[in-house]
């Protein structure tokens, strides 16, 4: 199985999210998608009701970009997984780069989220991933394992997660690590988990680089950016990652 999911970050209106949502529940359930990939998208928390009326009945899945860690309280503008949870999403991006440096997310921040997606019944997709800075003085393991660590310490044994590996430097401009940079990473997550958690790589996935990027041992799928916004390109991806 290949998980495609896409995050849609801070972008589209409504009526283009909900367009966008329609036309990968057509060509899910017209038979254009691989048995062997499960897409799931990750639009903007307050197009998610819309986003689950366009996706009914459909094999997509979705979820929120963000949550609290609490089920409820006097947070104005958080999001509780609970909320998220009740529009039927299954899943729920904890620690994205952009939440950690933008927004000055610390690990115990991201690891009571996870916690809190967990209790919600949700699955947190843990994003973990360096900077240029970090990555060019050979800190890569050290930074991934200081952001992965507490979140998965902070989940019940029968937590469902996933890991996605986003390296801040590739995320938007097109420059990707190698492929045995990508390899080197992804064995040391599946080592430090006991290869039970899917690993997915994110940053600068496109269409041309998704066959071989898919390719590479231990990547399980893609979480993908820019890409995604487009059904016809996101939907090439799906193929590209699942063929044989």
């Amino acid at each position: 199985m290949k998980y495609i999911f896409g995050n849609w970050k801070m972008n589209l209106s409504r009526s283009e999210a909900v367009a966008l949502a329609t036309s990968l529940r057509e060509a899910a359930s017209g038979g254009r998608v691989s048995a062997q990939a499960l897409l799931a998208v990750f639009p903007p928390n307050c197009w998610l009701d819309a986003v689950s009326e366009a996706l009914r009945d459909s094999p997509v899945e979705y979820g929120g970009q963000h949550c609290h860690s609490s089920i409820k309280g006097m947070f104005t503008g958080e999001t509780s997984p609970a909320m998220i949870a009740e529009l039927g999403a299954k899943w729920c991006l904890v620690g994205h780069s952009e939440r950690r440096r933008t927004f000055g997310e610390s690990v115990l921040e991201c690891a009571a989220r996870c916690a809190g997606a967990v209790n919600a019944g949700l699955q947190p997709v843990i994003c973990v991933g360096e900077s240029g800075t970090e990555q060019n003085e050979g800190h890569t393991v050290k930074i991934v394992l200081e952001q992965l660590k507490p979140c998965l310490a902070a989940l019940s044994p029968t937590a469902k997660p996933l890991i996605a590996y986003e390296p801040v430097w590739s995320i938007g401009t097109g420059k990707l690590p190698t492929n045995g940079q990508i390899a080197e990473v992804t064995a040391m997550l599946r080592a430090e988990t006991g290869e039970q958690i899917p690993v997915l790589y994110g940053g600068s996935v496109t269409p041309d680089n998704a066959r071989e990027l898919s390719q590479i041992p231990g990547v399980s799928g893609f979480l993908v950016g820019g890409s995604s916004l487009d059904a016809d390109k996101f939907l090439k991806i799906a193929a590209e990652a699942t063929e044989k």
